[in-house]
């Protein structure tokens, strides 16, 4: 049995597990339902757009746009060397796959046919 404060008078109510999940489930919204987040000024089709009119009309400062800071970004920035220059003729790579997790002798292997490959 729970206690709930319900606009300043205590009540309590017992009910069971499957009342709990009912509940719960009543949230969740049916297979394939569209699901509409922002809508208005606000949606993704029309913010850059009808969003300065809407801080115009407020009388509201518009925020700087601030630009995204990538994983490049920040190794260049931390350790003063562009991860995508080659340190012999620093002529500009391109990222072709990225592995994540792999044994070293698998991703030696992936590395020495990617080279072969690019011949």
């Amino acid at each position: 049995m729970r206690q709930r404060l319900y606009g300043g008078v205590r009540g309590s109510f017992c009910k069971g597990t499957l009342y709990s999940i009912a509940r719960l489930i009543r949230h969740i919204p049916d297979r394939n339902f569209k699901m509409i987040r922002y809508y208005g000024f606000l949606s993704n089709r029309t913010r850059g757009k009808k969003l300065p009119l809407v801080y115009k009309a407020i009388k509201q400062v518009v925020p700087k746009i601030v630009r995204t800071v990538t994983w490049r970004m920040m190794l260049i920035l931390r350790f003063n060397k562009d991860p995508l220059a080659c340190p012999n003729c620093n002529i500009q790579l391109g990222l072709r796959q990225v592995y994540y997790g792999l044994p070293p002798p698998l991703l030696t292997l992936h590395i020495n046919h990617m080279i072969n490959n690019s011949e």
